[in-house]
């Protein structure tokens, strides 16, 4: 079993907060590599761009990585699955939730994955997909309402970028309840 982090989203410019920092510096063992994995296994140059991103706000947190890939349709899969076991992290990149998943199982990531013993970190559509049951929901930008079964890493389910409605009430902000 690994250490997981499920993010909905971070500021572009700041990148990781101090409590994320923090706890990112316990859990990443070595500096070796850092996985990203891509939520649109065809969109290469976009991954990269953002995986470099990411890289810096590592860096800005003291955690300098020798080396990172992509893991993508690039890549062959017994190299993928290979790059997977000796990473210092994964990073299961955020986008397109169910295509990601759909590249994950195609590929037999979901099993070393799940045997993974490192930090895991997932981002929107990397943190639905790492769920016991994994949701996208028209609500929050998706084409349709899907629930389907996730890579279990976690117990719980996910909807990164809900956004409370107006008429949202907690049950204790309701004048007649009773406790």
């Amino acid at each position: 079993m690994g250490t997981y982090y499920l993010f909905s989203n971070f500021d572009m410019d700041k990148g990781f907060t101090a409590e994320v920092a923090k706890n990112l510096l316990i859990d990443i063992k070595d500096n070796k590599t850092m996985v990203f994995i891509a939520s649109d296994p065809d969109y290469g140059t976009g991954t990269d761009k953002y995986a470099g991103k990411y890289v810096e706000w590592f860096s800005k947190i003291g955690i300098i990585f020798e080396n990172y890939k992509v893991i993508d349709n690039r890549m062959r899969k017994n190299e993928m699955k290979e790059s997977i076991r000796n990473a210092s992290g994964v990073f299961l990149m955020g986008g397109m939730t169910p295509l990601q998943f759909k590249f994950l199982k195609a590929n037999e990531l979901d099993e070393v994955l799940s045997d993974y013993q490192g930090a895991v970190l997932g981002l929107s559509a990397g943190a639905i997909n790492m769920a016991e049951s994994s949701i996208c929901s028209k609500s929050c930008g998706h084409d349709k309402t899907e629930i389907y079964e996730g890579l279990k890493l976690v117990d719980i389910s996910v909807e990164p970028h809900m956004q409370r409605q107006p008429s949202f009430l907690l049950w204790r902000d309701i004048p007649d309840f009773k406790w």
